[in-house]
């Protein structure tokens, strides 16, 4: 049905009073938001690799120097506490129900030597573990807290982004549809030009505002220059 002069009038009037303080968002602006989203991930994900590459290059150089200087301890305590040397040449065997070295049973000396080298390697293989784990554990720290910090930060832009996107895209979704309706009403063209007035209309406004106010200051610089009268 076509719409009658009074109708198409209330419409306006409706428009202006339901839109009139949403400004105009260019398509661009919503591509741009969602794209800012897109390159602050890949930053976000270069940060984290840039962690990544750092800490492994600090836990490299530690494990250099761990295995020059600690790991040869270590096993020199090893040797000596364990008596691998006695084990070998056959004096000794490891007792596990007694908890002490003892002389090998006659007949066993080859099974029980091989336990005892068995029990050995077990026993140095843990202390070495948990002596590089324990060297290790500063850095991995260190590395989780800030990844943590970055993660955190990130995510916050993102929010806040997201948060500008879908507030951009729903403005964009009431132009598009107010433009849909104004068109059809015959109205767009009326409505782009009383808001290009009424922008206009706001900078003479601010530049009126301006006036004023310089105006304001060289009057209050008159009034404290001028003579004031005597008292009587």
């Amino acid at each position: 049905m076509k719409l009658d002069t009074r109708t198409r009038l209330t419409l306006t009037v409706a428009f202006c009073a339901g839109f009139g303080g949403c400004s105009s968002v260019p398509p661009e602006a919503v591509d741009l938001s969602y794209q800012v989203g897109k390159d602050t991930e890949a930053l976000h994900q270069s940060y984290r690799k840039l962690i990544q590459a750092h800490y492994d290059m600090e836990r490299h150089c530690a494990e250099e120097n761990w295995t020059s200087d600690i790991l040869p301890q270590i096993v020199k305590k090893a040797l000596a506490e364990g008596r691998l040397v006695d084990i070998v040449s056959g004096r000794v065997v490891w007792d596990p129900a007694r908890k002490s070295f003892v002389p090998p049973t006659p007949g066993l000396e080859y099974v029980q030597m091989e336990q005892s080298i068995q029990v050995w390697s077990r026993e140095i293989s843990g202390i070495m573990d948990k002596s590089r784990n324990a060297m290790l554990a500063p850095y991995d720290a260190q590395e989780k807290h800030l990844v943590h910090s970055v993660d955190s930060a990130f995510a916050q832009i993102n929010r806040g982004n997201a948060a500008i996107s879908a507030f951009l895209a729903s403005m964009r979704h009431v132009q598009q549809s107010q433009d849909i309706l104004l068109d059809r009403a015959g109205l767009k063209e009326a409505r782009d030009e009383i808001r290009s007035d009424i922008a206009k209309l706001s900078e003479d406004a601010s530049k009126g505002s301006a006036g004023l106010e310089k105006a304001r200051v060289i009057v209050e610089k008159w009034k404290a220059n001028a003579p004031q009268e005597n008292a009587k």
